[in-house]
This record gives structure tokens, sequence and C-alpha cells, in this order.
């Protein structure tokens, strides 16, 4: 017995031993989000939002969501600060008052903030992520996430530029 249980772990150390560690940097990817806007334009029918954020910024998805049973077509992106926290972005021309309460997951309404030109309200959840909301002429938008609120106006600062990009 004692030299069956020798040679089990002498067969499955040396793979142990020969796999990679797991770190953050495995999992990190920075997701090309004006390549996917652009593919996703001709299904929203505008160009979703790609804005260009400083160096240490990076993404780790960009999709189109058709929308659901909600009938709520949005655009998201999730974006990893350079202190490794994260925001997603989400974007919709066609929200309701219903959609966006479910969006916001019961996150409490506890200020206003001020990006820009763009006055946002401010959620607070339980979960301890923040949600900004916006309405422009033609969007909704949200971010929401674990990061501090000055990375928060950094990435609000670079949508209110991308908006003004002809």
């Amino acid at each position: 017995m004692l030299i069956a249980v020798a040679a089990t772990f002498g067969l499955v150390l040396p793979v142990l031993l020969l796999n990679p560690t797991h770190t953050a940097e495995t999992y990190a990817r920075d997701i090309d989000v004006p390549n996917v806007s652009a593919e996703a334009a001709d299904i929203a029918g505008y160009v979703p939002l790609a804005p260009d954020l400083p160096e240490g910024w990076t993404s780790n998805f960009a999709r189109w969501n058709p929308g659901g049973s909600d009938g709520v077509p949005f655009w998201e992106v999730g974006y990893l600060t350079p202190e490794r926290q994260f925001i997603q972005l989400t974007q919709t021309n066609s929200a309701n008052p219903t959609w966006t309460a479910q969006r916001l997951d019961g996150a409490q309404l506890s200020g206003q903030r001020t990006i820009g030109t763009l006055d946002w309200e401010l959620f607070d959840s339980s979960s301890g992520d923040s949600f900004l909301t916006t309405e422009t002429d033609e969007f909704t938008l949200i971010l929401n996430g674990t990061a501090d609120l000055a990375e928060f106006d950094v990435l609000g600062d670079a949508i209110l530029n991308d908006l003004a990009a002809p």
C-alpha cells in the first residue's frame, strides 16, 4: 500500500509542479474596445461608447447585449483601473425605469456628482459597489464598480469626450 501511495504521488507531483501559477496577470486581458464597438454599431443603430482612457486602464470585456425579456438592448464594457479595481460602463438608447432599477440592483440614491458637464446620480449598494447614472439627449449611462470615485471621474471624463467627438 505504501508503494502504491508513493507511486501515485510520484505521478501527480510533477504534474502539479509543472503547471503555471495563477496570478492576477494570468487572467489579464485587454480587449480592443473601439474595434468591438465598431462591430456592434451596425446592430445597435449607433456607435457604442469606446472612451480613450489614460495609460494603465484595461478592458476585460466589451459586448453588445440584444436585450432579453425586458426588450432593452445595451452596450457594456468592463474596465480595470490602474489600481486594479473594476468599473462597468452600460449604455442604452432605450432605457425604461424598470430596466434602470434592475441594473442598479437595489442600490440606494446617496447623492449627486458632477463629472465635466454631466450631472450623475450616485447610488451605493450593500455589496460595496458604487453606481453612477445619467441621461443625455440620446442615452442612459450607468457606471458601476468597486473603484474609488476619483477613478469613476476619469472614466466619466473620457465618456464625455467620446460623446462630444464627431
